[in-house]
């Protein structure tokens, strides 16, 4: 994916353009500044992952912005999008960011916006998002500070996710450089899990449900053993589940995920 991308030409024709903010900036267009589409496999497709976006870019015109990895410029939250039918999006300079749209260009200026995410908080800390149709988000290295695997929702009518590097609008078209990033799609039909943790005297793991179905967990002490224990079924959600076991005792155990 190419650094001048731009996230707010998203599901835009050909013909648009945006005049930077700052001066040096330049104008951004399409087809030169749009962002990287990608369809959206299945209806099936519940939740998309980020595998370890790699590579570099420099954004604007400055020297300091130079060799910005995904997670971009954590010290510099800057604002994008907010038009073109996009909500606003706060996240860090220079980071891999993307928008769920469904069919067609985003309802054009002014329509009510979903509201704005704002990633100089809690947020970069979540490991399961729901954003909505026409709403920018971080991608950043596909994970959370505590290097959790961080999973997207796919919202309701979303046939398409487009991805691009988080910079002002209009100011796009002076970056240099380029990410490569594995998109991965995962649905209900195959249950796979991710995130397991053992903390303390718990263990958590998530993967991705359906809401009639219901999921429990089973689990060994050593591989020799025959049999599993099955903790309690509970019901799945459309999205991402995670169940627990608790409190814990000794140093290892197995575990699987059941689903009924």
């Amino acid at each position: 994916m190419p650094g001048t991308a731009s996230i707010a030409f998203a599901g835009q024709p050909s013909g648009k353009s945006l005049v930077g903010i700052w001066a040096g900036c330049g104008t951004d267009s399409t087809p030169a500044n749009s962002p990287v589409e990608i369809q959206i496999p299945s209806a099936l497709a519940r939740v998309v992952q980020f595998a370890a976006p790699t590579g570099t870019i420099s954004t604007s015109f400055e020297a300091i912005w130079r060799d910005v990895s995904p997670d971009g410029r954590v010290d510099s939250m800057i604002p994008s999008a907010g038009i073109l039918g996009l909500s606003r999006l706060v996240a860090p300079n220079g980071s891999l960011v993307g928008v769920f749209l469904g069919s067609g260009s985003p309802v054009p200026d002014p329509v009510p916006r979903p509201p704005e995410l704002d990633f100089r908080g809690g947020l970069r800390e979540l490991d399961v998002l729901e954003p909505l149709l026409q709403q920018p988000f971080l991608v950043g290295g596909g994970r959370t500070t505590t290097g959790l695997v961080r999973s997207y929702v796919v919202p309701q009518g979303a046939t398409r996710l487009f991805l691009a590097v988080n910079d002002h609008s209009g100011c796009s078209s002076a970056n240099t450089g380029s990410f490569a990033v594995t998109v991965i799609t995962l649905t209900p039909e195959e249950v796979r899990v991710f995130n397991p943790i053992w903390s303390g005297d718990t263990f958590s793991a998530s993967f991705v449900s359906k809401n009639d179905r219901s999921y429990g967990l089973e689990y060994k002490n050593a591989l020799s053993n025959a049999a599993w224990t099955k903790l309690p079924l509970r019901t799945g959600r459309s999205g991402v589940t995670t169940l627990r076991d608790f409190p814990l005792s000794g140093n290892q155990r197995l575990y699987r995920v059941r689903a009924e």
